[in-house]
């Protein structure tokens, strides 16, 4: 279900699902959910929210919320009402053209389901409105990209991450830094130049397809997803390496489109595909194996989350 959420959305349900803990509930309610949606501070929710002058203060206050944390080890999950709207607003993504979930639609749908929601912001004149939220609404969000849909396998097993795993996901794809790298071993010439065919027929390439010239120096190869590209090198005789900009890959949908390049690769040549931080001596992240159901190592994003 979380497959068609913007990372901003992900990131308030993420921040609702740790105000629940702190605040000693078993689920998490729509009031921590409108909570998490004003303390993630840049989504069009919070935009909103500011706007009015309403803090995060305000809001705990307003629903008489009070601090009795529970264990962090404690598994909590989505009230009866919550996953009521989270159910809602899915349905409605896949059956829209947008078929992503923004902090607009949350919001929204939020407010729509949830009387209690809803009623207090009514008192503070803070109801919002859809011309308002696409107004505020961040750059993440939007329907101008031409980007080819995600491959089934890879949407299925994406409906199959937690809220977690895909909170690791979108934070390993955007964080800012170093290249992310999605490495290829164990290729002999054959398949490289297999490879290579099947990347011509399949994906726009710009700029050549020669991975090694004589004299052993590397050339890059670009592939063009929607308005960012995925460039590639071969680094030794039996590896390819396809470097790609966390920062151009904040918008769902080229995650997406990265995991199905991926996908389709590692279908093609039978074996699995991994990314990896550059930084990292290539420790892998997320994994896709030619079933392309997903791997996704979450330890170090749990702790950077954590330290934050």
């Amino acid at each position: 279900m979380f497959e068609l959420y913007t990372y901003e959305a992900i990131y308030a349900l993420n921040e609702a699902q740790k105000i629940a803990q702190q605040m000693g509930s078993l689920s998490i309610e729509p009031e921590h959910i409108l909570l998490g949606l004003r303390k993630e501070g840049v989504g069009s929710a919070a935009r909103l929210l500011r706007r009015k002058k309403i803090s995060f203060d305000d809001l705990k206050k307003l629903f008489q919320l009070d601090t009795h944390p529970v264990s962090s080890h404690t598994k909590i999950g989505f009230s009866a009402i919550s996953n009521e709207i989270l159910i809602s607003v899915y349905n409605e993504a896949k059956e829209s053209d947008s078929s992503l979930i923004g902090q607009k639609e949350l919001f929204l749908k939020l407010v729509e389901i949830s009387e209690s929601v809803g009623a207090k912001l009514k008192e503070l004149n803070a109801t919002p409105t859809e011309d308002e939220l696409e107004l505020l609404d961040s750059k993440e969000y939007g329907n101008t990209l031409d980007i080819q849909p995600a491959k089934p396998g890879v949407l299925e097993n994406l409906q199959a991450l937690n809220l977690t795993e895909i909170w690791c996901l979108h934070s390993f794809f955007i964080q800012t830094g170093s290249l992310r790298e999605i490495t290829i071993k164990g290729l002999d010439a054959a398949q490289k130049e297999s490879l290579l065919d099947f990347i011509r027929q399949k994906f726009v390439v710009l700029g050549d397809l020669i991975v090694c010239s004589e004299e052993g120096e590397t050339q890059p190869i670009r592939v063009k997803l929607g308005p960012a590209d995925i460039n590639g090198w071969s680094w030794d005789e039996n590896e390819i390496i396809f470097d790609l900009m966390p920062g151009d890959f904040i918008d769902t949908r080229l995650k997406t489109a990265a995991l199905s390049f991926m996908a389709e690769i590692s279908q093609f040549l039978s074996i699995s595909i991994s990314m990896a931080d550059e930084s990292l001596n290539a420790e892998p992240m997320i994994v896709i194996h030619p079933d392309s159901s997903i791997e996704i190592h979450q330890e170090r994003e749990l702790q950077e989350q954590s330290l934050n």
